[in-house]
């Protein structure tokens, strides 16, 4: 069952850490560990997408908003640079802000 709560995130969803000492810090989804069953995600300034960080799935909270950027990068078989992640990131929070757009 828990590998369901994993695919249901796709590159690029962005979420939101709802546990852990990161509480309240926005990322972007770049993959999954099916084996550790862990969502990668990514914020560009703690963790790049090139070392990406490892959250359970049942800690983030979905945002309504896909940086489609992120998995046209994975397709082309190269990743996006942290900072180019943290401004996309900051453009969405300051949107949700501003629209309450969050699930």
């Amino acid at each position: 069952m828990t590998g369901m709560k994993i695919k249901r995130f796709q590159p690029g969803q962005v979420v939101i850490s709802r546990k852990g000492k990161d509480v309240g810090n926005w990322y972007v989804v770049i993959g999954w560990n099916d084996k550790e069953q862990r969502v990668l995600i990514c914020n560009g300034r703690n963790c790049n997408p090139g070392v990406p960080k490892k959250k359970n799935p049942v800690h983030l909270q979905r945002v309504s908003r896909i940086l489609y950027e992120v998995p046209e990068s994975l397709l082309a078989g190269r990743l996006l640079n942290g900072e180019r992640i943290r401004r996309l990131l900051l453009e969405i929070q300051t949107k949700k802000y501003q629209n309450k757009e969050v699930d």
